[in-house]
């Protein structure tokens, strides 16, 4: 990479007026939120070491393949951000291998911007994001100031082997694993590899759902069943992926026995006044409760209720319109609404076409989609058949899920409320 392409890069992606004035170093120009704009140098040596990185980014996980190393990105999941955590290194003389825990380095900025670079609009705004939030000096070292730009609660795992180590064949996915387990066994805080780069913009697609400013809210005028609240604020605040998911599907599980006791109501009250039925006539006491015996077995369970026959109870009823369901999808993100229709959960098989005018059909694969998800993520046994979902491995997976099932928890929340 020449400085010329290493300036065009940091303009495209961070939009920060780089440019050379001497042929060697790099200055620019940047700012953060609420303060004017300065001017920082990366001087020669430091424009030299991000020239020679770039091009050999691996997914899933997430990490950087030389011959005798390999540098993880891993996610921070403590509370406490992953810029305060000091430096570590680690040594392992029998097997001669050493780990060194940092923050993540110039090399995987480099790697992540020439990823944003490549049409990943998502990451060259989180990472622009970043670097407008930090509070860097008026003037300083560009190569500090283009840190902050480095993902939030983001650490560098770096797996090197010594000059005497003759292998050279290691597997350095399994090491890296081995090591988080011990570091979160003997400190209490968990890292883990990132599995895939759209695991970093979790924050932009949060932002996306962003509706009004504070200043623009207005008070409510409805008043919403507060355990609902809670399912849903949980979700809103949940750390994890599949946390959110089942906060989310609690707002919709709360119903199940409620629409399972009117539908069973409902069917009962249809037989029992159909104009040829008599009570005084054996034969139509005798068929009514053949009829009701076979409506409890299909829709009844060991634990009472048939859960994803009663989802589709629980959509049909809080979500009478899919049209203003496909409304809110789309107010949310531009692709949900298409991806879900066509491309399958990856913990089931079900699109959703919301422009069908099978109403009931929609129901259906809404519901054997949602529930199939939560099912992947509440049953995660080592000899399950089915799918399955296993934390971190597949949070990228399980995005656009979490998106779909946080609309439909929205719209039964605000169709169960009622009116102050």
């Amino acid at each position: 990479m020449s400085i010329e392409e290493l300036i065009g890069l940091l303009n495209r992606v961070l939009s920060i007026d780089a440019r050379t004035e001497d042929g060697e170093s790099i200055v620019f120009e940047t700012s953060s939120y609420g303060s004017e704009r300065a001017k920082y140098t990366i001087p020669k040596e430091g424009v030299d070491k991000l020239m020679g990185y770039g091009g050999s980014l691996i997914e899933e996980p997430v990490r950087i393949r030389s011959n005798r190393s390999c540098e993880f990105l891993l996610r921070d999941s403590s509370k406490m951000m992953a810029r305060g955590i000091d430096d570590a290194e680690y040594h392992d003389p029998d097997n001669q291998i050493t780990y060194s825990l940092s923050r993540a380095s110039f090399r995987m900025l480099m790697e992540l911007l020439i990823y944003a670079d490549n049409g990943h609009s998502d990451m060259a705004s989180e990472l622009r994001s970043r670097l407008r939030r930090s509070y860097a000096e008026k003037e300083g070292d560009g190569l500090h100031v283009l840190s902050a730009a480095l993902p939030y609660r983001c650490l560098s795992l770096l797996i090197k082997l010594d000059d005497d180590n003759p292998n050279d064949k290691v597997d350095y996915v399994s090491l890296c694993n081995s090591f988080c387990f011990l570091y979160a066994y003997n400190l209490g805080d968990s890292i883990l590899p990132i599995n895939s780069l759209d695991e970093l913009t979790d924050r932009a697609i949060r932002r996306r759902i962003r509706r009004s400013s504070k200043e623009d809210m207005e008070p409510p005028r409805r008043k919403y069943l507060g355990e609902l609240v809670y399912f849903y604020t949980r979700g809103i605040s949940g750390e994890s992926w599949d946390y959110q998911y089942l906060s989310y599907y609690h707002v919709l599980e709360y119903f199940f026995e409620k629409v399972y006791s009117d539908n069973m109501v409902a069917k009962m009250r249809q037989e029992l006044t159909r104009p040829g039925f008599s009570y005084k006539r054996d034969k139509d006491l005798l068929a009514f409760e053949k009829t009701m015996r076979k409506t409890f077995k299909d829709f009844t369970t060991a634990s009472g209720v048939n859960e994803s026959e009663a989802l589709i109870l629980t959509l049909k009823k809080y979500i009478p319109d899919l049209t203003k369901l496909k409304d809110s999808l789309d107010a949310v993100s531009s692709t949900i609404v298409d991806y879900i229709k066509t491309t399958d959960s990856p913990f089931s098989s079900s699109k959703i076409n919301l422009d069908l005018t099978d109403a009931d059909g929609v129901y259906t694969s809404l519901a054997n989609r949602i529930y199939a998800t939560r099912n992947a993520i509440a049953h995660s046994k080592e000899t399950l058949t089915k799918k399955k979902f296993v934390p971190f491995k597949h949070d990228a997976a399980l995005v656009n899920e979490v998106l779909l099932i946080r609309v439909v928890s929205e719209e039964v929340i605000i169709n169960s409320s009622k009116e102050l």
